[in-house]
């Protein structure tokens, strides 16, 4: 009788068990402000002239980041307007706008893999507000950043 107990209890628990994985394929998240920020959208464009620029939204919410080409790089940003991060925020009592073009923050992208249509990488990056009011913070610092596969289309 105990080693049906014991049968059955061990079925339950193996029955019972169960494998939640998620993955995330394309994806574009980060650690904004110390917090997990994950894009529900997200698209990646390239110009005529090659400069390539990936967007990831969340509710009210836009990250921009642009770079001068789409071949595996890394760049900086804050020293140049080609290679820029954008950090927006349109939520109600919340309309901050952030950069890191011409000396303003900084931070870096790395482009580490554009092919078959899409485009993976990193980044991180210290936006200033460029919208200064009294209610919304100086800089905004996304870091740990990653894109992976995010499709590319042609503008």
């Amino acid at each position: 009788m105990k080693k049906i107990i014991l049968s059955i209890l061990c079925l339950i628990f193996l029955i019972s068990c169960e494998s939640d994985v998620k993955f995330n394929n394309p994806a574009f998240q980060g650690e904004k402000q110390g917090q997990m920020w994950n894009a529900s959208n997200y698209e990646a464009t390239i110009s005529s002239n090659g400069n390539i620029t990936i967007i990831g939204y969340k509710e009210f919410e836009t990250v921009t980041l642009r770079t001068f080409t789409a071949s595996p790089h890394t760049s900086a940003f804050g020293v140049n307007g080609t290679n820029f991060a954008e950090y927006e925020n349109n939520a109600v009592g919340f309309f901050g706008n952030y950069s890191t073009g011409f000396n303003g923050g900084n931070g870096q992208i790395q482009i580490t893999n554009f092919s078959e249509g899409t485009v993976s990488g990193n980044f991180k990056f210290n936006a200033v507000n460029t919208n200064v009011s009294l209610t919304d913070p100086d800089k905004i610092n996304f870091k740990r950043g990653v894109f992976y596969k995010i499709p590319v289309s042609k503008l």
